[in-house]
């Protein structure tokens, strides 16, 4: 048996909603669940301090969703939550948070 964390490739849905609009991608992330919820609380808690509230939320409000196929994705989003705010676009998939099969956890 070997020691250490569980890793795993997971599909995770995620995003900003802002305005009582979601704008959501989804992305492959490997590791569990639990670490993928505490890496974006680090990178919001790290956006909050940098940018303050202000700023976060015309970021928010900025970010453009556009239509993808599967093979673009790489280029229109490969990195962070920040690096979402900061190029302003995002592969679009809204969508998917109505089904349970898209994405492991949302």
């Amino acid at each position: 048996m070997t020691k250490g964390r569980l890793k795993m490739a997971r599909w995770s849905l995620y995003g900003v909603r802002i305005d009582a609009q979601d704008k959501l991608t989804r992305r492959k992330y490997v590791s569990s669940p639990s670490v993928m919820g505490c890496t974006l609380i680090a990178e919001i808690t790290a956006m909050l301090s940098d940018w303050g509230i202000d700023e976060l939320q015309a970021k928010g409000r900025a970010l453009q969703p556009i239509e993808a196929e599967w093979w673009e994705r790489d280029w229109i989003f490969a990195g962070s939550l920040r690096d979402l705010l900061e190029q302003g676009e995002m592969a679009d998939d809204s969508h998917l948070i109505e089904s349970d099969i898209a994405c492991d956890w949302a």
